[in-house]
């Protein structure tokens, strides 16, 4: 089978287009939470996973069309998909940031994951699985996030203060006092002096159970004379 060939195969062109179709989904969800790897990495990731599997069974056929090959050639399509799976672990440790007690980006490391495992999936033809798989794995993001919030009613900010010009130790303290008097549990905190400008960040990882946590400090802390920035995410 020529190249022409397989890339008129109409089972190869739906077999693209649905790699591309079910890792949009999964990218835009990603991208609207404003993810690291967002739309085009899912639909790459899926789109290549896709490709790979295509290639990996065109590839015997291509040799048995070959008159002139000569020796014994054995294609296991399946290290192939074991591989795709081992090499995107790495791509996914990438997205996972990872502070001391406090760790981001799993979700999405895991959705990584998935559509490499969608894209195996589709290549081998088994498209039913794959669309069926797709929508659960859009509830398991969209739907179980609210159940999940509904039982357990955390909300995660990252907060970054910076001041100037006073004392650090003492303004940290006052800061974490003022955390926690809003019954925030501080996850993790990191602190930056800057010796060339006097300035000096800290950075704290917090959870608490109050939705609007982020607004309410970022007007507390904006009170604070001594506070030159503030950022909330």
């Amino acid at each position: 089978m020529n190249d022409l060939a397989l890339v008129l195969d109409v089972d190869v062109v739906i077999k693209m287009a649905l790699a591309v179709l079910l890792g949009a989904l999964i990218g835009v969800e990603r991208e609207y939470h404003g993810r690291p790897a967002g739309l085009r990495t899912h639909i790459l990731v899926c789109l290549g996973s896709t490709l790979l599997i295509i290639g990996s069974r065109s590839l015997p056929i291509a040799i048995e069309e070959d008159p002139g090959f000569i020796g014994n050639f054995v294609i296991d399509p399946a290290r192939l998909a074991a591989g795709i799976i081992t090499g995107i672990g790495f791509l996914g440790a990438g997205v996972v940031l990872k502070t001391k007690d406090f760790i981001r980006g799993v979700t999405t490391a895991a959705c990584i994951w998935f559509a490499a495992a969608i894209g195996i999936v589709i290549g081998l033809g088994f498209y039913l699985i794959a669309v069926i798989s797709t929508i659960l794995a859009l509830f398991v993001l969209l739907f179980l996030v609210k159940i999940s919030s509904t039982i357990y009613p955390h909300t995660y900010k990252h907060i970054i203060i910076a001041s100037r010009d006073t004392e650090m130790e003492k303004f940290a303290e006052n800061c974490e006092n003022i955390l926690e008097s809003y019954q925030v549990t501080i996850l993790d905190t990191d602190y930056f002096r800057d010796k060339q400008g006097g300035e000096f960040t800290l950075d704290y990882y917090i959870r608490s159970r109050s939705q609007e946590i982020g607004l309410t400090l970022m007007q507390k802390f904006s009170g604070l004379p001594e506070v030159t920035q503030i950022r909330i995410n």
